[in-house]
């Protein structure tokens, strides 16, 4: 046999693995696409959005953050306590990576003494030690899919501002620093059937699937964390 040829055999052998990898992973899913992915390429590390534009990285810097949701009266007359849930969950995510957070139920505790009324960031930044304020706004937020009770699809939509927290003349106030539409559509494709999952079940995978996409615009991640 002729040595010379020798080398190229390996290679044509990782590559047939290369395609049987990603031809079984189409079969099977968007999930194992990313797990087979990840395998052959690495998972690489995502840049997250407030630090593209503010340059600031919250875990590296140390500085502490306040976490609040919102929800207008005809998402929480459906869904009781939904932004509690998203705050804590995004909370939860926020410290597990490192990012100083003021606890959820202080600021919860804030919400409840003004009965839920509030008028802007100034107020926050005022009344909590922290170097900046995350408010996430969602307008819109349901499980089911439209016109199609039977079936679960959930559709979230809303808007992510972060503010830094200045002093001027004595006086905290809260200047705007980020913003950043949020949609989430999931499953993105075909919703599931209710005879699939109980609505509780779903709700509570959909909501750890928000409160992660959430809490990832504050950190830098690997590219499949949190795809479930």
């Amino acid at each position: 046999m002729d040595a010379s040829r020798k080398p190229r055999q390996p290679h044509r052998r990782n590559s047939v693995i290369v395609l049987a990898a990603i031809g079984v992973a189409g079969l099977a899913g968007c999930s194992l696409v990313t797990m087979a992915g990840k395998a052959i390429f690495g998972d690489p590390v995502l840049t997250c959005s407030f630090k593209q534009v503010t340059k600031v990285d919250l875990v590296d810097s140390k500085k502490s953050v306040l976490v609040l949701c919102t929800v207008p009266e005809s998402v929480s007359s459906q869904y009781p306590a939904i932004n509690q849930r998203i705050l804590e969950g995004v909370t939860r995510n926020l410290k597990r990576e490192g990012v100083r957070v003021v606890n959820a139920n202080k600021v919860l505790t804030w919400l409840d003494d003004r009965n839920g009324v509030w008028g802007s960031a100034d107020e926050l930044a005022a009344d909590f030690d922290a170097d900046y304020v995350i408010h996430i706004e969602l307008t819109d937020f349901t499980h089911r899919a439209e016109n199609s009770p039977g079936l679960y699809q959930g559709k979230t939509l809303g808007e992510v501002h972060a503010y830094r927290v200045v002093k001027r003349g004595g006086t905290k106030r809260a200047e705007s620093v980020f913003v950043n539409e949020y949609r989430s559509d999931y499953p993105p494709n075909n919703p599931i059937s209710a005879n699939q999952a109980s609505a509780k079940i779903f709700l509570e995978k959909y909501i750890a699937r928000i409160s992660t996409e959430l809490a990832q615009m504050f950190y830098d991640h690997h590219a499949g964390d949190g795809i479930f």
